[in-house]
């Protein structure tokens, strides 16, 4: 089997570039022939000339690639470039591997009649329903390229805030690690040496020091246990948190958490104004974009 680039017109004069799997030329024009095309440029294309991709079913699309892949997308869809084209290119140029396949097969679902966002719609992992709704509404408005900028800049936005967020954690969340982690060597090697002081004084030690000295020794004797059931409960709150019941009182706590719940609080309402915005905006009913940012909030209580 030959890979050929082809360049062909449509019913309409249309110019339509794809690739095309043939056993050879005259099986190709047999093809362009039932897909109602007139060839205009037929290239073979050698191999490792084109790129391919391995499919990576579970795969994750970092968000800063998709937001350049929308927003060239919109530009060439704005520059008149057919949409199967634009997708071809993106493949072409994309330099992640899960984001390729999926263009890949967005591309040949499109090719064979499907609409933009139902191919979409086959990809849940990359793209939200958000994003699916948008598309849609671009398609059914007939401003698919205004709508996909709209799109990037909204995740430009949604990515700012992510890492500000991230930003403002850092660094007490660090301070509290080390924090404990002088608190826990404090306790394991430096309390037991005063332990020895303490005991050759014969005296009675005050409450507060028996106790640090019986939290030491407590500490030190079953330390493996400790571990172990720090590590159980880490795996049990993990398993807890992804149940609806433990999903709702996780988020809970979030939201009424000192300090850093006002944070959680402030970035779970942005979210929904802006992705509502964004909605009504690219004229998605309201009732339907109630129901996208419910899902997108980001906290099953808000």
């Amino acid at each position: 089997m030959s890979i050929y680039k082809v360049i062909a017109k449509d019913e309409e004069g249309k110019t339509v570039t794809q690739t095309t799997e043939a056993e050879n030329r005259l099986a190709l024009n047999q093809i362009l022939r039932q897909e109602k095309l007139i060839p205009v440029s037929v290239e073979e294309v050698k191999k490792g000339d084109k790129k391919k991709w391995k499919l990576i079913p579970h795969g994750k699309v970092n968000l800063d690639d998709l937001v350049i892949m929308t927003r060239q997308l919109a530009t060439m869809i704005d520059a008149g470039i057919p949409l199967l084209q634009g997708l071809e290119i993106l493949t072409e140029q994309s330099e992640s591997p899960v984001l390729g396949t999926v263009l890949q097969e967005i591309r040949r679902d499109v090719e064979t009649g499907k609409n933009f966002s139902e191919a979409l719609g086959k990809h849940p992992q990359v793209f939200s329903q958000m994003y699916i709704s948008m598309v849609q509404a671009g398609e059914e408005s007939g401003q698919l390229e205004e709508i996909l900028d709209r799109l990037a800049l909204y995740m430009e936005k949604t990515n700012g805030i992510i890492k500000k967020v991230k930003s403002a954690l850092m660094y007490p969340i660090i301070v509290s690690c080390i924090a404990f982690l002088i608190t826990l060597l404090l306790i394991l090697k430096v309390v037991p040496v005063f332990k020895g002081i303490f005991d050759s004084f014969g005296a009675p030690l005050p409450p507060a020091t028996a106790f640090l000295i019986f939290l030491s020794d407590f500490l030190r004797r079953y330390l493996i246990f400790e571990i172990l059931a720090a590590l159980g409960g880490i795996f049990f709150l993990k398993n807890y948190i992804g149940t609806p019941l433990g999903r709702k009182q996780w988020d809970r706590t979030k939201l009424n958490m000192p300090i850093f719940g006002a944070i959680f609080r402030k970035v779970a309402v942005s979210k929904f104004t802006r992705t509502f915005s964004t909605l009504v905006k690219s004229g998605v009913p309201i009732l339907t974009s109630l129901e996208i940012v419910g899902k997108t909030a980001g906290n099953t209580v808000v």
